[in-house]
C-alpha cells in the first residue's frame, strides 16, 4: 500500500478540524477543494429537486384556484363512482372543490417551505457554508410530504447528500470555511 505524505505527520502540528495550521496552506486548500468536490453533486441534485418542487406546488396551487375542474373534476367523479354504495355519498361539487382548494392549499404551503428549505441547503452545501442548513435541506429531501410530485426522486439524492455532509472531512471543511 503505497504511504501518503500526511500520513505520519505529527498530530500535534494540526487544529482539531484536521488540516495543518502551521505552513501546509497548499494541503489545507487541497482538502477543502476536495471537500467541494464531494459537496457538489449532491448539492446541484438538491437544488434541482428543491427548485423543481417549488415550480411544481406553484402550478398546481394556481390550477387548483384558476382553473379547479381541470384538477378536481375527474377524481370528483372517480370518487363519487367509488362511493356510490354508501350512505353518506359524496358533497356536491361545489362544496368539494372549495374544500379540496383550501387543504390543498395549506399542504402546498408546507410543500413550497420544504422545497426552498431544500434547495438553499443545497446552495449552501455546495459552497460549505451553514452544515445545519445544508443537513436540514438533506433531511427534508428525504421526507415525502417535504416535496411535491418528485418526492420519490428526490428521497436517494437527499440519502446520498447526508452521507456526504456527515463525513468527518466534510464536516471539517464547513468548519474551516465558517473560520474564514
Amino acid at each position: 500500500m503505497p504511504r501518503r505524505d500526511d500520513e505520519y505527520d505529527d498530530p500535534r502540528d494540526r487544529s482539531d478540524d484536521g488540516y495543518d495550521d502551521g505552513g501546509g496552506g497548499s494541503r489545507r486548500s487541497g482538502r477543502l477543494e476536495e471537500a467541494r468536490q464531494r459537496v457538489s453533486m449532491p448539492g446541484m441534485f438538491l437544488v434541482v429537486f428543491g427548485l423543481l418542487s417549488v415550480f411544481i406546488t406553484v402550478l398546481y396551487i394556481a390550477l387548483l384556484w384558476i382553473a379547479p375542474d381541470t384538477v378536481l373534476k375527474g377524481q370528483y367523479e372517480m370518487m363519487k363512482d367509488f362511493t356510490k354504495n354508501q350512505p353518506q355519498g359524496m358533497p356536491p361539487y361545489e362544496e368539494y372543490v372549495k374544500s379540496q382548494q383550501v387543504q390543498s392549499s395549506g399542504v402546498g404551503v408546507l410543500q413550497l417551505i420544504g422545497g426552498v428549505l431544500i434547495a438553499v441547503g443545497g446552495m449552501k452545501m455546495r459552497v460549505l457554508q451553514s452544515y445545519g442548513l445544508a443537513v436540514t435541506g438533506s433531511i427534508m429531501a428525504i421526507i415525502p410530504l417535504c416535496t411535491n410530485q418528485c418526492c420519490c426522486l428526490s428521497m436517494p439524492f437527499g440519502i446520498w447528500a447526508l452521507a456526504v455532509l456527515l463525513n468527518a472531512d466534510v464536516k471539517a471543511a464547513f468548519g474551516r470555511q465558517a473560520a474564514y
